[in-house]
Order: structure tokens, then C-alpha cells, then sequence
């Protein structure tokens, strides 16, 4: 090999030489970079494992609560099954409930139009005015007014009884007999028809003879009409102005003059004073008629009008009671019971209305109105 040649070679293995130192370090450096990133990668793959780690732990912890709330949606689904249920059972019974709603303000309604009815069927029934079979009866009773010093009406009670026995000869009839009822009051009508009634009917058909000539006096400007009943006396007590009939021992019993308010009353009385009962030292039902000076319009009325009320029996004319000077007939008073009391008042009729004593729960008066008013009340609950 010629010099030429070997250096030829010798800068061949030079370049060689840088070749691969420049090769070595390139891949060094390239070798560092690489750890580096494998360096990097590692420390964000620990992170990433961290953090993947924590995102399952999450993740469990998220399954988890999804698992308890579902367990709880499904309690939730099973609770509202239930209560889907229970409404569906609730309507049901709401449906039921509305029906027997709608038929119980039916019969409040019916109870209500019994009611009122009886109460214009006692308006109806409280004057012989409109009633054309008493025509005969209107004539004669005319009969038994007389007149004071200043022409106003006064009237013989007692001769309402001659009138019945001489003009019709009405009779005591008890309820078997007339309505085949054990107690049925008789309207004016049937009680004509019939030829009499009970204590009840009499009582009844007086008071409406009275208001007729009440309503006769007033109308022909003869004052109010003033009453005048009969009391045991010595001498004989003669119904009208020709002295021919007349009741032997009595005297007259004059109602003083502001005692213009008559009602039908009934209650325990004495057998004594009922002139158709064969007892003796009994107690016994039995209606008179009262006179009084205070009006009845409410039930608040009754006790107050008629403590110091003049009873007379409407048979005969005679005095029953007169209560301003005799406790022995007890009148029933709101919120004290009767129980106990031998003789008491415990119904009363007016002329649109009928009054009784609840001797057993509210110790109070009460009349057909009061009964009719409830019901309306009641019905409106019903309605809310």
C-alpha cells in the first residue's frame, strides 16, 4: 500500500470514526429525550392510573348510590302502586260516599217537604173561614158573641161547646174511631165529617172557631175579641142573651182583656179534668186551649207566653188552669228537664207551626220550623 492510499484510508476511518462518534452521541441524546418521555409518560400514566383509580372508586361509589336509588325508586314504584291503589279504592268509595250523599239530601229534602207541609197543613187547619161544611157552624157561633160597653166583641167559650152538641152534636171519638190510628189529628174537615174527635181534634176545631171570630170582630171593627170562660159558681151560666141554655153552679170567668193569643197545648193532666176519662186520681194525656197575652212566634216563645197562661177546656168552656196564681201545671222550660213533674205542658200548636218539648237530649222547645231549618243546614253541609 503506497502512502497515498493508506491516507486515503486512514481519512475514510476518520470519517468513520466521527461518523459514529457523531452517530453515538446523537443516539444519546436522542436516548435521553427518549427517557425523558418514557420518564414523562411514566409519571402521567401513575397520574392517569390515579386518576383511574379515583374515577373508579367514583364510579363504585356512583354504582353504589344508583344502586340504593333504585332500590329506593323501587320502593317508590311499589309505594306508588300502593297509593295508586289506595286512590283507586279512595274514588271507589268517594263514588259510594257521593251516592249515599245525594240519597241522604233526598230524604233530608222529603223530610223537610213533610215537614212544611205539616206546618201549612196546620195553617190550613187553624180557621173554619175556608171551610164550607162549617157554614151552618160560622152562623151559630155569631151567636155566642156579645158585646162590652164600648161594642167590642166578647165571647162566651163555653157556648162553642152548646153550638157542637146542639148543631151537630159533635161527640168524643177517639183516634181508633175516627182514623183507625192509635193518634192521628183529625183536620177540621174530617173531624166535621166524622161527627167529632179526641181531646186533640176538639181543641183543634175550637181554636179555629176562635180565630174565625176573631178575624169576624176585627173585620167589623168590634175591637179584639175578648174571652170569657166558665167557673164553678152558685148560679146557673147561661150561653146566649134568650137564657135558655145554660150550665147550673157556674159563674162566669172573665180572661182579662189582653190575654188575645189562644194555642192548642197538650200534656199530662189531672183525669179529673178530662171530661172524658173514667180514671180517677190518674195522670192522663189531654189538650186544652190557652190563653195568653205574649205571642208565639219561635220556640224561644213558648215557655215565656205561656207560664202565666189561662187554660180552658174547650168541651165545655170551663177553666182548667190559670197559671198566674196555680203552679201546679208545669210548663216545660229550655234547659230543664220535665221529668218528674206530674203535670206539664209538652206540645204546643200555633197557627203555622207545631211545638215540642225534647224532655230526653236537648231539653228544649222545638218546632216544626226549627226541624226544617236543620235540615236545610244539614243539607248544605252535605253540599260543601
Amino acid at each position: 500500500m503506497n502512502k497515498k492510499q493508506f491516507k486515503s484510508v486512514f481519512l475514510i476511518l476518520v470519517l468513520i470514526i466521527v461518523g459514529l462518534i457523531i452517530l453515538s452521541l446523537g443516539l444519546f441524546n436522542m436516548n435521553g429525550k427518549l427517557k425523558l418521555q418514557i420518564y414523562n409518560l411514566n409519571s402521567e400514566m401513575e397520574l392517569l392510573n390515579k386518576n383511574i383509580t379515583s374515577a373508579i372508586k367514583e364510579i363504585s361509589k356512583k354504582n353504589n348510590e344508583i344502586s340504593k336509588n333504585n332500590e329506593e325508586i323501587s320502593k317508590n314504584i311499589d309505594m306508588l302502586k300502593s297509593q295508586d291503589e289506595e286512590i283507586n279504592n279512595l274514588n271507589k268509595e268517594k263514588e259510594m260516599i257521593s251516592l249515599k250523599v245525594e240519597s241522604i239530601k233526598e230524604e233530608i229534602d222529603d223530610f223537610k217537604y213533610e215537614i212544611d207541609n205539616a206546618n201549612s197543613w196546620f195553617k190550613s187547619n187553624s180557621n173554619i173561614a175556608n171551610y164550607d161544611v162549617y157554614k151552618s157552624v160560622k152562623s151559630y157561633i155569631l151567636k155566642c158573641l156579645t158585646t162590652d160597653s164600648d161594642s167590642n166583641c166578647i165571647l162566651k167559650v163555653g157556648c162553642l161547646s152548646w153550638v157542637h152538641s146542639i148543631l151537630k152534636e159533635f161527640e168524643y171519638k177517639n183516634d181508633i174511631t175516627t182514623s183507625e190510628a192509635e193518634d192521628k189529628l183529625q183536620s177540621l174537615e174530617d173531624f166535621y165529617n166524622n161527627g167529632g174527635g179526641d181531646c186533640e181534634d176538639y181543641s183543634l176545631v175550637v181554636n179555629a172557631e176562635i180565630n174565625y171570630l176573631r178575624d169576624y170582630c176585627s173585620e167589623h171593627n168590634r175591637g179584639n175579641l175578648t174571652f170569657e170562660a166558665i167557673k164553678e159558681g152558685k148560679g146557673n151560666y147561661y150561653f146566649t142573651k134568650k137564657e135558655t141554655w145554660y150550665y147550673p153552679n157556674s159563674a162566669p170567668f172573665f180572661i182579662p182583656n189582653n190575654y188575645v193569643f189562644s194555642y192548642v197545648v197538650c200534656g199530662n193532666f189531672p183525669a179529673e179534668l178530662d171530661p172524658n176519662s173514667e180514671l180517677s186520681g190518674e195522670i192522663v194525656g189531654h189538650c186544652v186551649i190557652a190563653f195568653t197575652d205574649k205571642e208565639i212566634i219561635n220556640s224561644e216563645d213558648v215557655h215565656s207566653s205561656l207560664v202565666n197562661a189561662i187554660l180552658i177546656e174547650p168541651q165545655s168552656g170551663f177553666i182548667s188552669y190559670d197559671l198566674r196564681n196555680d203552679n201546679t201545671m208545669y210548663i216545660s222550660k229550655n234547659g230543664k228537664s220535665s221529668q218528674g213533674k206530674s203535670y206539664y205542658i209538652y206540645s204546643v200548636i200555633t197557627y203555622d207551626d207545631y211545638y215540642l218539648f225534647d224532655d230526653f237530649d236537648t231539653y228544649s222547645w222545638r218546632g216544626y220550623k226549627d226541624f226544617s231549618k236543620e235540615a236545610e243546614e244539614l243539607k248544605n253541609k252535605f253540599s260543601i
